[in-house]
C-alpha cells in the first residue's frame, strides 16, 4: 500500500489470518509484483514492512533484500534465539532431514515461554561446508519449504558456532 516517504509498505498476512512481523520471501515477492506493475522503476526502491525500513536491489531479475541487523543474540545450550524481523528459534541438530520437525517444534513454539507471541522454529544440521535447514512458521503452525528470515537466522547462528564455513 502507499505509505508517505517511502515507494510503497508492506503489510504481510500469515495464512492464519493474522498479520505477521517481516516476510524475507514475501518481501522479494512484493518488490518484484511492485516493478511489474510499475509502481517502482528504481533499482533500489525503499519500503516499510512491521519492522521497520528496507531497501531491495534489482539488477535483472534478481532481487537481494537488504535484512534489518540483529542486536541482540540468546545462546542457550543448543539453540539461539534471535530476530531478523520475525523471531527465530534455531535448534542445532542430528537427523534434521528425517526429524518430525513438526511435532518437535510445535514443543517450542507452544512452550510457555512462546505461546503468546509465538516463534517460528528453525532445525539446523552441518551439510558439507553449509547447513541443511527445516523450518516450522507461527501463523501457517506447520513446516514451510522456504523461510527467508529463517535461514538468515540460521545462517548467523551456525556463523556464530562455526558450524558452517560457506562463504
Amino acid at each position: 500500500q502507499n505509505k508517505k516517504g517511502y515507494d510503497f509498505e508492506m503489510v504481510y498476512y500469515n495464512s492464519d489470518g493474522n498479520e505477521s512481523s517481516f516476510c524475507g520471501n514475501g518481501s522479494r515477492c512484493i518488490v518484484a509484483f511492485a516493478k511489474e506493475l510499475g509502481v517502482i522503476t528504481k533499482p533500489e526502491p525503499t519500503f516499510i514492512a512491521a519492522d521497520g525500513v528496507h531497501t531491495a536491489k534489482m539488477k535483472g531479475d534478481i532481487i537481494s533484500m537488504k535484512m534489518r541487523d540483529v542486536n541482540n543474540i540468546e545462546t542457550e545450550g543448543d539453540h539461539l534465539i534471535l530476530n531478523t524481523g520475525s523471531p527465530h528459534y534455531v535448534k542445532f541438530a542430528s537427523g534434521v532431514k528425517t526429524t518430525d520437525i513438526v511435532a518437535e517444534a510445535r514443543k517450542v513454539r507452544y512452550s510457555e515461554r512462546f505461546s503468546k507471541e509465538g516463534i517460528n522454529v528453525n532445525f539446523v544440521e552441518k551439510n558439507g561446508k553449509g547447513v541443511f535447514v527445516r523450518t516450522y512458521e507461527r501463523g501457517v503452525e506447520d513446516e514451510t519449504l522456504s523461510c527467508g528470515t529463517g535461514v538468515t537466522a540460521s545462517a548467523l547462528a551456525s556463523s556464530i558456532h562455526g558450524i558452517s564455513t560457506a562463504e
